[in-house]
């Protein structure tokens, strides 16, 4: 295609050499119309304990069909061979006799039992370097060792004691500190007859006492590796821990690793804040070097955070306007290699204002987004979310049978480029939750947006974003208002097969039905369709 160069006067009447400024010209064509593609916007699932969200997509039950009694997944965690470990409070999961509590999953066998089970709750598991398995919760006799009451270990083969004794009282909490030892948080008062109360350490042949007998007056609900250092971080509902007036909830407990003196610190040194009510759930994000808390509180120091708050390595900051509900433990956090963070948020019902389906949602590092299910057959009940990285599954874990999730649709675009125009068109009644293209990686949610029987809502997408996006039925409305700010700034298709996610749930009937529509284009005229 001609640009520019011959413009002016010529010199040459017969012969002149000029330069030319040309573009290659690449014909697009739009097809007539629309095409069309319906929507599955949302699918059941049967199984119990957790639900598994794929980076593809696919989210499922990870195997599990049924348990005969409890349905509650409480603990996650992988092993050095690369097998799966769930604890929680279940009976025969699958069906397999002895799966009770605790349960194994391979790649190759699928989910077995481990012996006989533990025959009580599992709240916290924990794998060291060499492999075994650490677990606490509130059983007794587990593996038949008398010893073995509110914590175990597991070989691969059998459950067996850790030391000589177990704990009087629940054990809610583990974690292996960066020098491998092993502590133990939770609601009791004695652990292998050592006379440590609501915290211990294990130093691979005896239970120790962590400062003082008398250190913390309250629960340890949340312990994690002091990234710092070679002790832990701890939460939960204790106040002026090692008798300090100024460590309530958290603290950190720092040791110089050889003799083991304990000393109880804020987060952050002297002169940092600490929250104002419980702590539940502690996690330290390596890629962001961020320390996040959640729990009870409304506060951290002058911070108003309610509900979560992180240390970025010099200030508190609160996460958006934070959680609202009424939350309670147990409470779990995660986080991905591209620094977004999950959590599982029991009894919270709004994150930064956006209502929850479930006691579930995400952190985007700007914006909160509800995760597109109802997991759980007891309300908001959202205990325990876990992220594999070596396959960037998530799972989340609760009180969970037969969840209601988003449904998927395969949508072709046979164009031989992106495609901008999308319309998305959904007719009530039905709360719509979101729209998500899998292959892309572009989420648009909708916060509150209820339809009511008769009415529809169009969204038009341009290459910038979103064009218009409104409701007809009896009125006309905008639902700009409804959209959550965090979006992404564009939803289109990618060449070929899209995967697309879409969740409307609540007050849905027969009459609900979701479409995407868009325009092809076609690089030739032979390609070309009317």
């Amino acid at each position: 295609a001609y640009i520019s160069g011959f413009e002016g006067s010529f010199t040459n009447y017969y012969h002149e050499r000029l330069a030319l400024t040309l573009e290659q010209y690449d014909p697009a064509m739009q097809a007539d119309g629309y095409t069309t593609t319906a929507l599955d916007w949302q699918d059941a699932l049967t199984g119990d304990c957790l639900v598994r969200f794929t980076k593809n997509g696919a989210i499922d039950n990870f195997g599990i069909t049924s348990t005969a009694t409890g349905s509650a997944g409480r603990c996650m965690v992988k092993g050095i061979n690369g097998e799966y470990y769930l604890g929680g409070a279940f009976t025969d999961l699958n069906g397999i006799a002895g799966a009770d509590s605790i349960a194994k999953y391979t790649a190759v066998g699928g989910w077995a039992a481990m012996a006989s089970g533990v025959g009580g709750a599992v709240f916290a598991a924990a794998v060291a370097d060499d492999g075994t398995l650490y677990i606490g919760g509130n059983f007794v006799d587990a593996g038949g060792d008398a010893a073995a009451d509110k914590i175990a270990k597991w070989n691969g083969s059998a459950f067996s004691a850790v030391g000589t004794a177990g704990a009087n009282s629940r054990v809610q909490s583990l974690a292996i500190s960066r020098v491998g030892h092993l502590y133990a948080g939770g609601a009791f008062t004695d652990i292998g007859e050592s006379g440590a109360d609501k915290l211990a350490r294990w130093d691979g042949s005896s239970w120790n006492v962590v400062g003082s007998a008398t250190a913390l007056n309250g629960d340890v609900y949340a312990i994690i590796p002091d990234p710092w250092g070679d002790g832990v971080i701890i939460g939960g509902a204790f106040t002026n821990a090692g008798g300090d007036g100024t460590l309530d909830y958290l603290a950190r407990v720092t040791t110089d690793g050889e003799t083991y003196n304990y000393t109880f610190a804020n987060v952050g040194g002297a002169a940092a804040a600490v929250p104002n009510d419980y702590v539940h759930a502690i996690y330290y994000d390596e890629t962001l070097g961020r320390l996040y808390i959640m729990g009870d509180f409304t506060a951290v120091g002058s911070v108003a955070a309610p509900g979560i708050a992180y240390w970025d390595g010099s200030n508190w900051n609160p996460c958006g306007s934070g959680l609202t509900g009424t939350p309670s433990v147990p409470q779990q956090l995660t986080s991905d290699s591209d620094g977004n963070l999950y959590a599982a948020c029991n009894g919270f019902r709004l994150a930064g204002g956006i209502s929850l389906p479930d006691s579930y949602t995400i952190w985007r590092g700007n914006q909160w987004h509800p995760v597109k299910m109802d997991a759980t057959s007891n309300a908001w009940g959202g205990y325990g979310v876990y992220y594999d990285p070596d396959t960037s599954d998530l799972f989340w874990l609760g009180v969970i049978t037969s969840s209601t999730v988003e449904g998927d649709t395969i949508v072709t675009n046979s164009s031989y480029t992106d495609t901008d125009y999308l319309v998305l068109t959904v007719t009530g009644p039905g709360k719509v939750w979101g729209i998500t293209n899998y292959t892309t990686g572009e989420v648009i949610d909708f916060n509150s947006l209820t339809l009511l029987a008769g009415e529809t809502m169009y969204v038009l997408f341009g290459p910038t974003g979103i064009i218009r996006a409104y409701a007809k039925g009896g009125r006309t409305r905008d639902l700009r208002p409804y959209l959550v700010s965090g979006n992404s700034p564009t939803m289109h298709l990618a060449p070929g097969a899209n995967k697309i996610g879409m969740f409307i749930y609540g007050s849905t009937s027969a009459a609900t039905t979701a479409t995407l529509s868009y325009r092809t284009f076609y690089r030739s005229l032979e390609q070309a369709v009317y």
